[in-house]
């Protein structure tokens, strides 16, 4: 097999068929070397954590290519709002996951707020529906060292804070409790 055959292989392999991210599988292997290299380096790392909210009204509504659309169309924002060196992957439904190397809690969560903000602006038009849907998105940071000091536990703690984005009423970022330390969601 050819070495730019075997590359293409394994990127394939690695990403999501639906969204063109990275799947899942890659995604935690990727963050667990990032982690690696931020704790080797003494850099931040953080996680952004994406949940859309009620895709399954979407596909309900509107069925589900429609659906489908919306979570295209939200993996391309995050896709347009990435560094080169960042990474984004779905984590399984209508979650999605950055990882952020050289990035503190604040300036992720101020990545994760563009994100946030370009998605509730987005309208979908689908044959559907006689005027475009929209779709809004969840979204919850997590840092290294301050969240956790491993790759799971960083990216719980991220989804720890999507969780708490949708307690206060869905459609926004915040930011995870400092670990072992009070709560300071945004």
């Amino acid at each position: 097999m050819s070495t730019t055959l075997t590359a293409r292989f394994h990127e394939q392999a690695g990403t999501d068929p639906k969204t063109g991210l990275y799947n899942a599988r890659y995604f935690k292997w990727t963050l667990r070397e990032a982690l690696r290299r931020a704790v080797r380096f003494d850099h931040p790392l953080s996680v952004i954590k994406a949940d859309m909210d009620l895709l399954r009204n979407i596909n309900s509504n509107f069925g589900r290519p429609a659906g489908d659309l919306a979570l295209n169309g939200t993996a391309e924002i995050i896709h347009r709002n990435m560094r080169e060196y960042d990474v984004a992957g779905r984590l399984g439904g209508e979650e999605f996951a950055v990882i952020l190397p050289k990035t503190d809690a604040g300036e992720a969560l101020a990545v994760a707020e563009r994100i946030r903000e370009q998605v509730e602006s987005t309208c979908f038009s689908v044959s559907t529906s006689t005027r475009p849907i929209e779709v809004t998105i969840s979204l919850g940071v997590a840092s290294y060292p301050v969240h956790g000091v491993d790759a799971k536990e960083v990216l719980h703690q991220a989804d720890q804070a999507v969780y708490h984005a949708k307690l206060c009423g869905r459609n926004r970022s915040c930011i995870a409790a400092a670990f072992g330390g009070d709560d300071p969601h945004g």
